[in-house]
């Protein structure tokens, strides 16, 4: 059942924001009918590109028969608009259908239809099965949406786009980057139907793809050649290939347009001396491209790429194959992604123009292809407007996100004081490593720096003096008492063979160290990583490690070392700063994540257990599939409501004795996982923790405050403000990001923290989107929360937005706002972590006090 809305969030500083929206509306006076179709001879039902061959081909013929004004095929159904009414129920059959092959280009390439559509007659019967009904546009279903998304790719496609997956691309309007290797870059857009509080409403953005100078033939080659497979036979040198060329896509320059396509496979049997079928008779791919494009293949001894377009296989020479995308070597170089990042971040003025250029093209354009377009949304009485929808903003109060950096400060939070204590944080300049003070909030529990160990390859010994000096002033500076490290020096520069020498010197020590700092060799320096991460925080010996390049360490220092030394701390059990968050009943915040890689999923999880959100019990495991996270996470979160309840800490310590009790309030932040996926976290997820709820203690179940949240990243919305010149002034002209001096009026990113709950948000449903950050480049994206599930007791909408908030400034390995609530970074750390590592076994359930704290940052 889907959570309806219990209202709107009302605190903040109000605003008006524009949208990438554009809202849609029916005009009056028209009918659709939705039309089963059926051929003779028959055709597959996995063949829909062939249906709508034949039907496109007697398109005139099958209107007027059916007397319509137009109709849409997929293959599978035909929509008539506006047949007659008496017709509907009837069978419309068509008899002698003609298909004549001609040389049509299916995007300036011919289409080699071969065998599998025989030219000759055909009878179709259309029969209508109903009529698609639109009473209330803000209450579409699933069959109503697809028409329309439909409609618009069909106009898209009369606009010359051509469509790769759900993004449309321009691809006759190429940019360079200028940068070496050269690149360019093909615009496009993502368009989608979404059904709003006003009703039904387009969105657009902008996307960009990547077009690499390297042909997939060099790729091929390089790939054969690192592997030494010249001499392997075939179906080891297709599995090489296959893994390093499928799913990528690529471009093809020799039509009358560029062509993308995403490689579906290798086919080793076939190459360019490789013979097909025209209307002609056969003819080999070289002299094919050569009659047709006067181009001139050479390669005759590499294999043929697979890639499909419409359900039909096509078969591409890989040296006319242009890689897109961005390889790892691309973007590690600096110089590359600042060419690059010219043309893709854009500022919210430039964003808003480029994106509504495809909307203009639907409504005001007066361009042939537009007018073409707007023809096919006129005639199905679709109107569009010519303005982006508005909507209202609100910034969380500044009282409301003070740093607290001291004992004191927390403690006035817990006194419901706390809007007046801290320091208040500047919305134009985020300026947390001004607010944190020299006293470490927090860090009266871990032990410090009383033992701890620092280990080492011995050709990085030279390191070891600077960074002590640099950390020892952090000790000075925080007022804390330390003591210096035992080194332990490696000659070993193998993983396993660094890991056990790392250990034999380990155990040689009185006691277990409190944490243990790495630097890590120049040389192997990932496996010596993953081989150390396994044993400390999988295996017998599990201890909170702080890893470290050398490389990294000689060029940053004590910029460097000063990062360290707030990371020891948290992962000792310790936090940095608070936040005025304050807690009107024992609330505990609870993030989920997971990933998958290499074919396995691992799910993780961690849940907070002191007043301040800053400190989190966290826990992680494998699982067969991302459908089967219902069970450990039950289990998890029984656990976690055990530790909450003998380990709530205020500011002043624990809780004692009959002051242990399970939450009052539970939120539930859960990422990692698709649109389509909501109703299995309803059926499955959400079911399993009710049920253990009422297994723990059914009076508290009942009276439990429980919001379940989905969190997607992933989106396409986006909001932007019109600079005043209120704002001008604070942000010296530039409204934000780096780029042209912005004017008054034009628009820019909205502040951080800013909620957005109506305009653009579902009718039938509890969402909202949080614009977090303030970001130095480009547009930001904001973060979709959707509430699956909400018994609220005492709490409000303006409860659950404002915590949202305030916990992505609480993750303690960035000072400022983050895009998510701290405990779903924390997750998705563990994620990160173990998915790295490739361990095969998760959290050491051996030492269970290393889960009480972020051991992982």
């Amino acid at each position: 059942m889907i959570t309806q809305r219990p209202g709107y969030g009302t605190e903040g500083k109000a605003f008006v924001a524009v949208s990438n929206f554009r809202t849609i509306r029916l005009k009056s006076g028209f009918r659709v009918d939705i039309c089963s179709v059926a051929f003779d001879p028959p055709l597959p039902e996995d063949t829909p590109g062939q249906r709508v061959k034949i039907i496109e081909h007697n398109k005139e013929e099958v209107i007027k028969n059916a007397g319509a004004q137009d109709l849409i095929c997929t293959g599978g159904n035909v929509y008539l608009l506006n047949a007659p009414e008496e017709r509907a129920g009837q069978e419309i059959k068509l008899t002698d259908l003609k298909l004549k092959h001609t040389k049509a280009k299916d995007g300036g390439e011919e289409v080699n239809d071969g065998d599998e559509l025989k030219e000759g007659s055909y009878t179709v019967i259309l029969k209508a099965k109903r009529e698609l009904r639109i009473t209330d546009e803000r209450l579409l279903n699933e069959e109503q949406r697809m028409y329309f998304n439909l409609l618009v790719n069909r106009a898209l496609r009369d606009c010359n786009l051509q469509q790769i997956g759900r993004h449309h691309y321009d691809t006759n309007a190429k940019i360079k980057v200028d940068c070496s290797p050269p690149l360019s870059l093909i615009p496009g857009y993502f368009t989608s139907m979404q059904v709003v509080q006003g009703g039904l409403a387009l969105m657009s953005d902008v996307k960009h793809r990547i077009i690499q100078n390297v042909t997939a033939a060099e790729v091929m080659n390089s790939i054969m050649q690192t592997n030494n497979a010249g001499a392997e036979p075939k179906d080891k040198q297709k599995f090489l290939l296959e893994e390093g060329m499928k799913g990528k896509v690529i471009i093809t320059n020799h039509g009358q347009q560029s062509n993308l396509y995403r490689i579906e496979g290798v086919e080793m049997e076939l190459n360019i001396d490789s013979t097909f079928e025209r209307r002609e008779g056969p003819i080999s791919y070289r002299d094919y491209f050569k009659q047709q494009y006067n181009m001139t293949l050479e390669n005759a001894k590499m294999p043929m790429l697979k890639a499909t377009r419409r359900k039909r296989d096509i078969f591409l020479p890989p040296e006319i194959c242009y890689m897109t995308g961005l390889t790892d070597a691309l973007k590690s170089n600096f110089q590359i992604m600042t060419a690059i990042s010219k043309h893709t971040r854009m500022l919210p003025n430039a964003r808003f123009k480029k994106g509504n250029q495809i909307l203009e093209k639907l409504t005001t354009d007066t361009s042939d292809n537009a007018q073409k377009a707007q023809k096919v949304l006129n005639d199905w009485c679709i109107e569009m407007s010519t303005e982006n929808l508005e909507c209202e903003g609100r910034q969380v109060e500044k009282k409301k996100v003070r740093v607290m950096t001291t004992e004191n400060d927390l403690a006035a939070v817990e006194n419901n004081q706390g809007d007046n204590a801290g320091q208040e944080v500047n919305y134009n300049r985020v300026n947390f490593p001004h607010l944190i003070q020299r006293g470490v909030v927090g860090f009266q529990g871990p032990p410090g720096f009383q033992r701890w160990v620092v280990v080492h390859h011995a050709r990085d010994e030279g390191l070891l003096s600077p960074l002590m000096d640099a950390i020892g002033e952090q000790l000075q500076m925080k007022g804390i008492r330390g003591q210096k490290p035992k080194s332990i020096a490696i000659n070993s520069t193998r993983g396993e063979d660094f890991k056990n020498d790392m250990l034999r010197e380990l155990k040689q020590l009185n006691a277990r160290p409190d944490i243990i700092l790495l630097i890590l060799p120049r040389q192997n320096a990932d496996r010596i990583y993953a081989a150390v991460k396994t044993e400390f925080c999988t295996e017998q010996m599990a201890c909170p490690t702080q890893c470290i390049r050398a490389d990294t360490l000689q060029k940053k220092g004590a910029q460097a070392a000063a990062k360290l030394f707030d990371q020891m701390i948290c992962k000792q059990g310790g936090f940095l700063w608070g936040l005025n968050a304050h807690q009107s009943c024992p609330t505990m915040c609870v993030g989920i994540d997971l990933n998958t890689t290499g074919g396995r999923t691992v799910a993780s999880f961690a849940a907070s257990y002191n007043y301040s959100f800053t400190k989190y019990f966290s826990y992680s495991v494998w699982v067969k599939s991302r459908e089967d996270a219902a069970e450990p996470f039950a289990m998890f979160l029984k656990r976690a409501l055990d530790h909450f309840k003998d380990n709530f800490e205020f500011a002043k310590g624990p809780v004692q004795g009959e002051a242990k009790r399970f939450p009052a309030r539970i939120i539930i932040y859960r990422d990692g996982v698709s649109e389509a996926a909501k109703q299995l976290l309803r059926d499955f997820e959400i079911k399993a923790l009710l049920q253990m709820f009422s297994e723990l203690d059914a009076e508290w179940a009942k009276e439990v405050e429980l919001a379940y949240v989905m969190i997607n990243k992933m989106i396409h919305q986006r909001f932007a403000i019109r600079a005043t010149a209120e704002m001008l002034q604070s942000r010296g002209g530039r409204g934000g990001g780096r780029g042209p001096t912005l004017k008054e009026g034009e628009l820019t990113n909205a502040q951080p923290l800013t909620i957005f709950d109506t305009g653009v948000t579902a009718e039938d449903k509890f969402d909202f989107f949080i614009s977090h950050q303030e970001v130095t480049q480009g547009s930001v994206t904001p973060t979709h929360y959707d509430v699956l599930y909400w018994q609220p007791g005492s709490m409000t909408v303006n409860d659950l937005q404002r915590l949202t908030a305030q916990l992505s400034m609480l993750y303690q390995n960035w000072p400022g706002p983050i895009r998510v609530p701290a405990p779903v970074m924390y997750a998705t750390k563990q994620c990160g972590l173990y998915s790295q590592i490739k361990s095969q076994k998760a959290v050491n359930r051996t030492v269970p006090w290393m889960l009480n704290q972020l051991y992982y940052l």
